[in-house]
């Protein structure tokens, strides 16, 4: 039995659906019982309660083998959700749990990536500390370090019409100061042929698709390749922002107009907004990293071996931009 921790985000719900789809016996781990309805009519098992209950960490948790625990609050759904809660709190109750339970095997956590700077943005701060707890919580882990998500990078950039059709999608949660800047440029490419890019565009990530990690995350479960590993996974191909702008322009066949943020605009903004929106200082905190510091591209070796092809940012973009097919 497998038990999915955060099943009501994007990539925990495309980790059950593979499951599922795969014929896995799978159990939610959920915060109401609406939730529960839902993932049980999919066939799964649920499990309704909340990790940042500090009396998880003296059970009860469910019999379960394997744990994926993908909860985070890196965008809130519900007033109250903060990161030190769910990903701080939150995710250590649930190792203290599952260690204290006896049963489980093995956990796997997606976490960031280790690049300089890292430790500077709040949520990768928490992750970090997580992952050091988690390994020596004597449990059979498997962390994966991942770069920035496709799926939230790109809609950002201006074009709302990336979301449609995702199921739980990140960007479609009731993040007050998030859904205030989507309305903003959701958009701006197809309508007003205008792309916004964070910084200079210059700086390089390795950019990997919610549907590979899913794939990865099944993949690793129970995989000799990934017990009690740190697994640095990024996406094929390190790109700028203005040549993921480019690849636009070639799908849609038209120029865009850029507007640049300067990243110095998202380190004030982090720094003013710390004490009254924390989950907005900390995007803002995230755009700056991305914004400035560079990833090479890693783990293309253990992606194949867990057996696991990735995307690249065009395949991405060309399978779901609105294009018009030739007359």
């Amino acid at each position: 039995m497998i038990l999915v921790v955060g099943a009501t985000g994007q990539l925990g719900a495309a980790v059950v659906k593979l499951l599922r789809e795969g014929g896995e016996a799978v159990r939610v781990y959920v915060r109401t019982d609406e939730a529960a309805r839902r993932f049980e009519a999919l066939g799964c098992e649920s499990y309704v309660g909340d990790i940042t209950n500090p009396g998880l960490a003296k059970g009860p948790l469910p019999r379960v083998e394997t744990v994926v625990a993908t909860a985070t609050a890196s965008t809130p759904s519900r007033a109250g959700d903060r990161i030190s809660t769910v990903d701080g709190q939150g995710i250590r109750n649930l190792i203290a749990a599952a260690a204290e339970a006896g049963w489980v095997r093995q956990i796997i956590y997606p976490s960031v990536s280790d690049a300089p700077g890292a430790l500077g943005v709040p949520l990768f701060k928490i992750k970090r500390a997580n992952e050091r707890l988690l390994m020596e919580s004597g449990l059979g882990y498997t962390i994966l370090r991942l770069p920035a998500f496709m799926d939230v990078t790109f809609p950002m950039m201006g074009c709302g019409a990336l979301i449609e059709g995702a199921e739980q999608a990140t960007l479609a949660r009731t993040c007050d100061f998030l859904q205030s800047h989507l309305r903003k440029v959701r958009d701006s490419v197809l309508r007003d042929g205008v792309i916004h890019i964070a910084g200079d565009g210059s700086v390089k990530q390795p950019y990997i698709a919610v549907d590979d990690v899913a794939k990865l995350i099944v993949a690793s479960i129970g995989h000799p390749a990934s017990l009690r590993r740190v697994l640095d996974i990024t996406g094929p191909v390190a790109l700028s922002g203005e040549e993921v702008a480019q690849i636009y322009e070639r799908i849609l066949g038209r120029m865009l107009k850029r507007k640049y943020t300067p990243a110095a605009i998202f380190k004030m903004l982090s720094a003013g907004l710390k004490l009254f929106q924390p989950a907005a200082a900390n995007i803002m905190s995230i755009l700056h990293w991305g914004a400035t510091v560079g990833v090479p591209v890693r783990g293309q070796d253990l992606a194949a071996e867990l057996g696991v092809e990735l995307t690249t940012p065009e395949e991405f973009l060309r399978a779901r931009l609105p294009v018009k097919p030739a007359a």
